[in-house]
């Protein structure tokens, strides 16, 4: 990529990104919006010409689907990792409970059979 389309490039981010801090939610309702409205505000300078314009938002265009394709699949992995992190978090408290559980119903029923005795033993 020669200098200048570089530059056109970073200059329409730039603009892209002040406008998207600018706007109005209600204002920018797409990405593609947004890149119009940053190519609109640099045809303005008419430092470059339309067919650079036009590619420099095409080139921007491809790179925020790439990133949203990206971000998509990393916030996928991270919300796979959760599922997986809370599965092993809840297996580690059943376990826990359940060993608290076991020896308190062995102890409760060890409680509870001398009362039985002593019923026993006074039915006879």
């Amino acid at each position: 990529m020669s200098d200048r389309k570089a530059t056109l490039l970073q200059r329409m981010r730039e603009q892209a990104h002040a406008l998207l801090k600018k706007a109005d939610q209600k204002e920018i309702h797409s990405l593609n919006r947004l890149v119009d409205a940053a190519r609109d505000e640099l045809t303005r300078l008419e430092q470059y010409s339309e067919a650079e314009l036009e590619q420099a938002a095409l080139e921007l265009r491809k790179e925020l689907r790439d990133k949203t394709a990206h971000w998509a699949e990393e916030w996928q992995e991270i919300r796979q990792w959760a599922e997986f992190d809370l599965e092993l978090v809840e297996d580690r408290i059943l376990e826990k409970l359940l060993a608290i559980a076991d020896p308190t119903r062995v102890e409760l029923a060890q409680w509870l059979r001398p009362e039985d005795d002593a019923e026993k033993n006074k039915d006879s």
